[in-house]
């Protein structure tokens, strides 16, 4: 399969294959889809990421992964040595932004991943963009730029709008 797809962003909500927040879909995904069945090899993708000081944020369910990605979580387990999960509340989303910024801020680069890597990741990308003060719609076309298709979904439209809300104050 072909090299695994990572939209990645600068600190000012750009595409920039250097910035230091990427977002993509789940590697190694094997799944049928209606116009396409996707065999990525897990083991390549994972090392078309892996590097150093960079951090990996998986938003899939254990469901999802054991399914569309068998040996993900014991694949990554060996090799990346820092890993977030997908948030269970409103408080943990703020609370993972809030570390994404400062991994940033220490120069390290995070990739973010969820199973079709548009609408989680693009998500998570954004809020982190948001958390280094980028504007809120700056950060949703800064996304939709990167990767076309992203961040579509009203409802995360809207939980990412009242996300930098609570940002801000």
């Amino acid at each position: 399969s072909h090299p695994l797809a990572v939209a990645f962003l600068s600190r000012a909500g750009l595409p920039d294959d250097n910035g230091p927040i990427g977002f993509c879909m789940l590697p190694g995904r094997r799944k049928a889809k209606r116009n396409h069945i996707w065999k990525r090899d897990l083991a390549a993708d994972v090392a078309s990421i892996n590097q150093d000081r960079l951090c990996l944020v998986t938003l899939c369910t254990d469901e999802e992964l054991a399914r569309d990605s068998p040996g993900f979580e014991a694949r990554i387990a060996s090799e990346f040595m820092c890993r977030e999960h997908r948030p269970h509340d409103t408080r943990a989303f703020d609370e993972l932004i809030a570390r994404l910024v400062d991994r940033i801020n220490d120069d390290m680069r995070v990739i973010v991943h969820c199973n079709g890597g548009k609408g989680r990741s693009a998500l998570v990308a954004a809020a982190v963009l948001i958390g280094l003060k980028v504007p809120y719609a700056k950060a949703v076309t800064g996304v939709r730029a990167a990767r076309p298709g992203s961040l579509r979904n009203p409802l995360q439209l809207w939980f990412l709008w009242m996300f930098a809300r609570r940002w801000s104050n």
